[in-house]
C-alpha cells in the first residue's frame, strides 16, 4: 500500500516541471467520449489533465488526497472546475454522474480493485475511464538517460527507497486492464503520441523533485550535491522521445465512438 503522503512537499516542483499532455493525444481521447456534461481528473496532482479538458466539460471535478496539489488547482480561479481534497477510494460522488474520468499517472497508486468498482459506479452509462501517462526522461536508451538512471538508483539507496515492496510485481501479476475488466470494463484500446523533447539539468531535477520516490524534501541540504551530480553526468544534448498513451475503458450502455 503507497502511503498517503508521498507527495507532501512536491506541489510546487510538480506544477512547475511536470510536462502538458499533447493537444493530438486529447483531442482523440474527446473525439471517443460519449458526453461533455461532467468530467472528473481522479489523483489529480495539480491539474494538468482537468485544466486541458475542461473547456470540453461543463463542469470538472479535481480530486487528489494532497492538500497542497488541490490548493494550487483552486487558486487557479476556473469557475468550472471543482476542487477536491479527498483519496479516490473515499470519494464521495453522485452514483451515475460522470461522462469520462480520467487518471494521469496513478491508478498503480490507488486500491485498484476499489477505485475500478467506485468508478464504474461514477460513470454515466457509456461513460469511459481513461488511464493516462507518460514516460518520464530516465526512461529510454540513450547514454545520458542511462546515467540518469544510475544517479537515482544511487540517491535512492543512499535516502531510502519510500515505494512498498512488491506493488510493481502485482500490478504485473494483475495489469490495471484486467482489474477495470474485472469491475465491469469493456478495453477499447491504447492510442499513444510520440513527442521529442529536449531536457535540461535544472528540469530533470525539478521533475525528479516532482516524484514520490526522491522529493526535494527528502534531500534536505543534499539537494545542492544531487543537483550538481546530475550537472556532473548528464553531458551532451539531454534529448529524448517522449511516449504519452491513454488506456480506454467504457462502461456497457450508450453509444461507444
Amino acid at each position: 500500500m503507497f502511503d498517503a503522503h508521498l507527495y507532501r512537499g512536491t506541489a510546487a516542483d510538480y506544477d512547475r516541471y511536470r510536462l502538458p499532455y499533447p493537444p493530438a493525444l486529447l483531442s482523440s481521447l474527446l473525439g471517443r467520449v460519449q458526453g461533455r456534461s461532467q468530467l472528473m481528473d481522479l489523483a489529480c496532482g495539480t491539474g494538468q489533465l482537468a485544466f486541458a479538458l475542461c473547456p470540453s466539460f461543463s463542469s470538472t471535478w479535481a480530486v487528489d488526497q494532497e492538500p497542497s496539489m488541490v490548493s494550487i488547482v483552486a487558486s487557479r480561479g476556473v469557475a468550472s472546475v471543482r476542487a477536491v481534497v479527498a483519496s479516490a477510494s473515499s470519494l464521495s460522488a453522485p452514483e451515475s454522474g460522470f461522462d469520462l474520468i480520467v487518471i494521469g499517472n496513478a491508478f498503480h497508486r490507488l486500491e485498484r480493485d476499489r477505485v475500478a468498482v467506485l468508478a464504474y459506479s461514477w460513470l454515466k452509462p457509456g461513460g469511459s475511464l481513461a488511464l493516462c501517462w507518460s514516460e518520464s526522461p530516465w526512461e529510454g536508451s540513450a547514454p545520458w538517460q542511462a546515467e540518469l538512471r544510475a544517479v537515482l538508483s544511487s540517491w535512492r539507496s543512499r535516502l531510502g527507497d519510500r515505494l512498498p515492496s512488491g506493488w510493481a510485481s502485482d500490478r504485473a501479476a494483475r495489469p490495471d486492464a484486467a482489474v477495470l475488466e474485472s469491475a465491469g470494463f469493456s478495453f477499447r484500446g491504447r492510442v499513444s503520441v510520440v513527442v521529442p523533447h529536449r531536457w535540461t539539468v535544472p528540469s530533470v531535477a525539478g521533475i525528479v523533485y516532482s516524484t514520490s520516490f526522491l522529493p526535494r524534501g527528502l534531500f534536505g541540504s543534499l539537494a545542492a550535491d544531487f543537483e550538481a551530480e546530475l550537472a556532473d553526468r548528464l553531458r551532451g544534448e539531454l534529448k529524448s522521445r517522449i511516449s504519452y498513451a491513454y488506456d480506454l475503458v467504457s462502461k456497457p450502455g450508450g453509444v461507444c465512438v
